[in-house]
């Protein structure tokens, strides 16, 4: 598992009231033995066991186990590999619960590097005269002056348990009026949340920060383990203090929360490389927190260049809109007009939960373009960047591109897992297909059913000659005659047959032949020699069989020839033959041919079975229709869903915004893009105007959009067949000569959904909003949903610090705990108000953007160059934190 210990601000677990052996009254009532096992290490093991993050110090009105407790937390942090397993970091706040004159109970809490020392000048500035240690004794000084000196030596004082025994909101009177009128005192440890404050406190419209504390006296108390969420860079008494002042944003008394919790998809860093002016002398090297990251500089300090390298590197250059390609392309060459060089490399670093990967783009592609992390080393990994690594970027032109475009939103609507437009698409693509299937086979069978009046007509005569033939009352003259030429012809191939293998025997009959033996060569070998004349006198004898046989075989062809010509057969054969030639000198008078009967009849089975077989595919094409206007009814309920999708996506992100409305309108396209679709689909842009201007009247006299867009599609289909009248005839013509794909492709189509956006109480229409109020309502919804790292540039461009403040920045806080941010930004009221986890702020030395210093706004330099470089930072401190703190210790 790779645990990130990312920069800038995050929430510490906060016990800032915790008593030690010091305290009298510490294991008030336990055994003693019980007491002594309460070592430094013991106690501090406690809290760690507890997950505390940091601790204060505060024992009754000393500091007597402070330096103790900072010496053995250092030998334990020092002990390397040997830590004990309970061992985990812990910060420690000397300080000290002040029991002040009235009665009441104040915690003093300094930084970490305060020692027991320090505490006991406190005590002696204050006046506390009584034992170290003990509750009972109190400072002769007022609490309103306790609280001064707290705060001149640059501690916090914060008055403990006030809903409790010793509690200042338990007090009346000229102590509580001047205590509540100190503006050294902002927070206040309450246990009690529910607890009534006092009429003088509401009165003077207070709101100080409320914290718990666990003011553990003994571990075994149900109190013990108690704390307060605070947002701090890192643990310090400057941190400590502005998270008091700023209230509920940097405090969190919720214990079950884990404010911590963050995105599982971020971009961790990016490394720069010999760009042209970034990473020139060394790489430069960004890394940002999960949470909200701003990246602020003067004009020409290459805020924006970092984020196109980031959009480069991510592969994400493709999506800037067309318009505005031209003039981003400096950021993608190394031209001489553009930023980066031949030898620039970027590395991005994108987190995936625990996994880290690592992207890499090269002007001489000479690296890998994606590697992940295994147990610490790095190795080449196969993948598509763009589709791996999700994220959004927005520069502040894109902004106001979609704020003239709004329609345009739906491609990031689209994006949604919810809406599953992929599905969506995959499933139109599916359906489109099979409904192109159908109407091709349709159109097959059509070409057959099409022959069916020339078959008819084919067979209508055929059957009429036929008719001829057999009315002439020789039809059985012609059928004995058939018959009779029938037989002569398997007679004639017998006879051939015959007369064939009469040849074959005779032929063999010639080849067989003994062969010449001579004798003499055999004369020491009689044996032999006998053997030879017994088998040449065998071949003898086989060639005067086959004389036989052949004679045998000619008999039989002439005792044929004989019986054939005395059978009573040939008789009947002249006689018919005679009666057809009769017939046929009387039918050829008539003009008909009687040698064609036979095919005639041939002729009309063949037709008939063709006719039954037309009759067939017209069921076919019926049943073909019917499928089409199924699949048509499903490409409609496809993309009915999207439209439901769509709205259901736009109702739970937007359910709590009172500011901007983006309501569906379903199919409701505007007139314009339908007509472009649509000269598209019937390939005729720029021409037949009247046509497609009354075709405008019909779907905009329609108010259910998928309704017109039927009745527009049913039109041109009649006016294509010649079933309605088109306003131009050339128009009908070229409807005619389209490919049938061009025309289903219409049929399949349907106009994309509208966006209705109204921002405001008044519910104004963004088409007449100015360009800020466009772009704060875009913004609004990119704000509003997703969990993908999102980077914006100058997202405040065209809005006045109001809308800012009342729109973008409380989105940036409810948003960043949910997706990483980084925004490019030159108003403060972003980077102050909006909370930003880590500020990056850009320089110019020697013409060369660095970053000498990231931090959160708790930083002292970063304050420093806030006010510095952003117009309306003081403002917009004083507005945080009630009045500025630039100074070293606040």
């Amino acid at each position: 598992m790779n645990q990130w210990d990312y920069p800038g601000a995050r929430w510490w677990k906060f016990d800032c009231h915790a008593h030690t052996p010091a305290s009298d009254d510490f294991m008030e009532g336990c055994p003693e033995e019980e007491k002594r096992k309460v070592k430094p290490e013991f106690w501090l093991r406690k809290f760690m066991e507890k997950g505390i993050d940091c601790v204060a110090v505060t024992d009754h009105n000393g500091g007597e186990w402070i330096d103790k407790l900072k010496i053995t937390l250092q030998t334990l942090s020092a002990g390397g590999d040997d830590k004990p397993e309970w061992f985990r970091p812990l910060c420690l706040f000397p300080g000290v619960e002040i029991s002040v004159h009235g009665g009441v109970h104040l915690l003093a809490i300094f930084g970490r590097e305060k020692t027991k020392a320090d505490i006991d000048s406190l005590l002696g500035a204050v006046d506390y005269v009584g034992g170290k240690g003990a509750s009972k004794s109190e400072t002769r000084k007022a609490l309103s002056e306790v609280v001064n000196i707290v705060h001149e030596r640059g501690g916090v004082a914060i008055p403990a348990h006030v809903d409790k025994e010793k509690g200042l909101l338990r007090l009346s009177g000229s102590t509580l009026e001047q205590a509540l009128g100190n503006p050294n005192l902002y927070a206040m440890e309450l246990h009690d949340e529910g607890f009534p404050k006092p009429q003088l406190y509401r009165d003077k419209k207070l709101n100080w920060t409320e914290i718990c504390g666990s003011d553990v006296h003994n571990f075994r108390s149900g109190n013990f383990g108690k704390f307060t969420w605070i947002k701090m860079d890192r643990p310090s008494i400057e941190g400590l203090k502005l998270a008091l002042l700023d209230g509920g944003v940097s405090t969190n008394r919720d214990m079950q929360a884990d404010p911590n919790r963050h995105s599982d998809m971020m971009i961790e860093e990016i490394c720069i490389d010999a760009a042209k002016y970034i990473g020139r002398s060394e790489p430069s090297r960004h890394v940002f927190s999960p949470f909200l990251n701003t990246i602020i500089g003067g004009r020409g300090s290459g805020k924006s260049t970092l984020l196109e390298f980031m959009r480069l590197v991510l592969r994400r250059e493709q999506e800037i809109p067309e318009s505005l390609r031209t003039e981003s392309q400096k950021y993608f060459h190394a031209e001489e007009d553009g930023l980066l060089t031949d030898e620039s490399k970027l590395v991005l670093i994108y987190r995936k939960g625990n996994t880290r990967y690592r992207l890499n783009w090269s002007a001489k592609a000479d690296v890998p373009s994606l590697e992940i992390e295994t147990e610490g080393n790095w190795r080449v990994t196969d993948g598509e960047i763009k589709s791996l690594f999700p994220v959004y970027i927005y520069s502040q032109k894109q902004i106001y591109d979609l704020a003239q475009q709004p329609d345009a939103l739906l491609d990031i609507i689209d994006q949604a897992p919810t809406v599953e437009y992929e599905r969506f698409e995959t499933e139109e693509k599916a359906l489109t297909h099979r409904y192109k299937q159908f109407e091709q086979k349709i159109a097959e069978l059509k070409e057959k059913v099409e022959k069916k009046g020339k078959l008819t007509g084919m067979l209508n005569d055929v059957s009429r000659q036929i008719d001829q033939i057999e009315k002439s009352r020789h039809k059985e003259e012609l059928q004995n005659y058939r018959q009779r030429k029938r037989q002569i012809t398997i007679i004639e191939g017998l006879e051939k047959d015959w007369r064939y293998m009469v040849s074959k025997i005779r032929e063999t009959r010639e080849n067989v032949v003994p062969g010449q033996l001579d004798e003499q060569a055999f004369d020491a070998h009689r044996d032999i020699l006998d053997a030879i004349i017994r088998a040449n006198n065998q071949w003898e004898d086989i060639r005067k069989g086959l004389a036989l046989l052949s004679d045998h075989a000619q008999g039989v062809i002439d005792k044929w020839d004989q019986e054939s010509k005395q059978a009573e057969w040939m008789q009947s054969l002249k006689i018919d033959i005679q009666k057809y030639g009769q017939l046929r000198t009387q039918l050829e008078q008539q003009g008909i041919d009687p040698e064609k009967y036979p095919l005639l009849l041939q002729q009309q089975a063949q037709y008939k079975k063709e006719l039954d077989q037309i009759a067939e595919y017209v069921e076919q094409v019926e049943r073909l229709n019917q499928n089409k206007l199924d699949v048509l009814e499903e490409l409609r309920q496809n993309r009915t869903t999207l439209t439901k999708k769509r709205k259901l996506f736009l109702e739970s992100v937007l359910q709590d915004n009172q500011s901007v409305v983006i309501e569906i309108k379903p199919f409701g396209q505007v007139w314009e893009d339908v007509e472009n679709s649509i000269r598209q689909f019937l390939q005729c842009e720029g021409r037949f105007d009247k046509d497609i201007q009354s075709l405008k009247g019909q779907y905009q006299n329609e108010t259910n959009k998928i309704s017109a867009t039927e009745k527009l599609k049913v039109s041109l289909c009649k006016i294509r067949r010649g079933e309605e009248n088109a306003q131009d005839q050339r128009f009908a013509k070229h409807l005619k000569n389209l490919p049938r794909e061009s025309i289903s492709d219409l049929v399949c189509w349907f106009p994309e959904d509208g966006l209705k956006i109204t921002f405001g109480n008044n519910a104004q229409n963004i088409q007449q909003g100015s360009p800020g109020q466009k772009t704060a309502a875009l913004l609004t919804f990119i704000l509003s949903y997703g969990n993908e790292p999102l980077l914006l540039d100058q997202p405040e461009d065209d809005l006045d610090n109001e809308l800012i403040y009342s729109l973008i920045v409380k989105l940036l806080r409810r948003t960043k705990c949910k997706r990483q941010i980084i925004v490019v930004t030159h108003n403060a009221n972003i980077v102050v108000n909006g909370d930003a986890e880590i500020v990056l702020p850009l320089t110019v030395r020697n013409g060369q953007s660095l970053i000498k210093c990231a931090a959160s706004i708790q930083n002292f330099s970063i304050r420093q160059k806030i006010c510095d470089i952003l117009e309306g930072g003081e403002q917009a401190f004083e507005q945080r934190y009630r009045r500025i703190h630039l100074e070293e210790s606040i």
